[in-house]
């Protein structure tokens, strides 16, 4: 049997921040070491030396259904809202999660548009 034979460069190069990353993770094994009471465990540490300049996000969820999702007009309704929702953010698209029973619902409703 042959061996698939494929030079994959990509996978070989090494960032030009690793050795940065080796030498914070060094500074942090040995400052957790010598005082690991004060020093916060490795998240916490990179957490403090890292200034995050994104825009925060805010996460919402839709309001509560009182009738059962799996309705073909209760579905519509909570596709018709996502929409709404990503227009208000000026989105082309909103994410919305249904288990599969439901996505085939919404599959069916989305082809009807």
């Amino acid at each position: 049997m042959d061996q698939f034979q494929y030079p994959n460069t990509e996978y070989s190069k090494v960032p030009e921040n690793s050795g940065h990353a080796r030498k914070l993770d060094t500074v942090f094994l040995v400052s957790h070491h010598l005082n690991s009471e004060s020093v916060p465990m490795w998240v916490g540490f990179n957490a403090c030396l890292h200034q995050d300049r994104l825009l925060k996000q805010v996460v919402h969820h839709m309001p509560n259904l009182n009738q059962p999702i799996t309705k073909d007009d209760v579905v519509a309704d909570t596709m018709r809202t996502a929409q709404k929702c990503a227009e208000e953010c000026g989105q082309m698209y909103d994410l919305v999660t249904y288990d599969l029973d439901v996505a085939k619902t919404a599959s069916h409703q989305s082809a009807r548009v």
